[in-house]
């Protein structure tokens, strides 16, 4: 739920009598949202909390809301619009995942500064000093910066090797009024965003590619840098004529060899495995996720009835509305009610 508050103040000299605000979304089933807001005192100063359930990501603008009130009996109202302009962001909905198989740079909690704690075994330079986490060792707590900050600080250390992941999602000829390719188009956009979203707990650089209408690329950057940038493109991400084929060129020149690739498709055909090939074949780690308009369309997934060539060198797995992500993508279901390993 998003909660939309509003701030309402009695200026004049009376109380004020009950009214309702109605204000027009383009994000929720209900596109008209009214609120009745209580009497208000003379001078009397309230936040009115309004809790919306947002079904379609974006970014809107919002441009005004209605005010409407009434005489005691009833018979009468005085509307009054007031102009209150700004831009929301819908972002797009995330699922809980599990272990995503990283390695080592999965098992650490990455601290608020984006960058990696020292760990034995690991060859690291110093970097400074910060606040102790219960996740750091003993041995790296800086007793002279405790003593003169009052509470716990550790020495922070640069990782030489750091792990980059990268993240193709193709956007490519997705038919808007074709129900199964829109809900695989938004399946594919979830997966994406929910695979950023566990990453935030792993120290790595990513790199982004997009499709669709408007291509994106964001070179190898830490992924709390990259966090909000990420999910803004998600937002607003529509389907268009580009492919994420022809992003490969310039993202593996961000991409060290030995990366994982997430690869998130429309499509198995013979193109989009040439191009899945093609990323094997120069070294990488590649993860590879079907969507499939057909599979959506009919409610569930035939995964047993799709050819596989033993030629391919990395086989898709499919998404379906009836399996989670996390069985997807790691192989284990999450409940809502468990925490994830960082």
């Amino acid at each position: 739920m998003l909660d939309l508050p509003l701030r309402c103040v009695n200026g004049s000299v009376r109380p004020r009598q009950p009214f309702i605000v109605y204000e027009r979304f383009g994000f929720t089933r209900e596109k008209r949202l009214g609120v009745v807001v209580p009497s208000l005192a003379v001078g009397e100063d309230r936040v009115i909390s309004r809790l919306v359930l947002p079904f379609q990501r974006g970014m809107y603008r919002l441009s005004r809301i209605q005010v409407r009130g009434g005489d005691v009996a009833g018979l009468f109202y005085r509307q009054k619009t007031i102009q209150l302009p700004q831009w929301l962001v819908v972002y797009p909905s995330t699922e809980r995942l599990g272990d995503l198989g990283l390695g080592f740079g999965e098992m650490n909690l990455a601290p608020m500064s984006g960058r990696p704690v020292n760990a034995a075994g690991f060859s690291q330079d110093f970097y400074g000093v910060r606040e102790y986490h219960p996740s750091d060792g003993m041995r790296f707590i800086h007793w002279r910066s405790t003593a003169r900050r009052g509470k716990p600080m550790v020495r922070e250390f640069e990782r030489n090797a750091q792990l980059t992941i990268g993240i193709f999602l193709d956007g490519q000829c997705v038919s808007e009024s074709d129900v199964g390719s829109s809900l695989a188009f938004e399946s594919a956009i979830i997966l994406v965003a929910s695979l950023v979203e566990r990453l935030r707990l792993v120290h790595c650089n990513l790199v982004v590619g997009f499709g669709g209408a408007k291509p994106v690329f964001l070179d190898a950057r830490p992924v709390l840098e990259r966090y909000e940038e990420t999910l803004l493109s998600l937002a607003t991400m529509v389907p268009g004529e580009l492919g994420f084929g022809a992003l490969v060129d310039e993202m593996v020149t961000a991409l060290p060899t030995g990366s994982v690739v997430y690869c998130v498709t429309l499509s198995d055909k013979a193109g989009v495995r040439d191009v899945v090939g093609e990323l094997s074949s120069r070294g990488y780690d590649v993860r590879w996720f079907v969507a499939r308009s057909k599979d959506f369309a009919s409610g569930k997934s035939k995964p047993h009835n799709v050819f596989h060539s033993s030629d391919d060198a990395v086989a898709p797995r499919y998404l379906s509305p009836s399996t989670s992500l996390s069985r997807v993508v790691c192989g284990e279901d999450v409940s809502s009610d468990e925490e994830v390993a960082g």
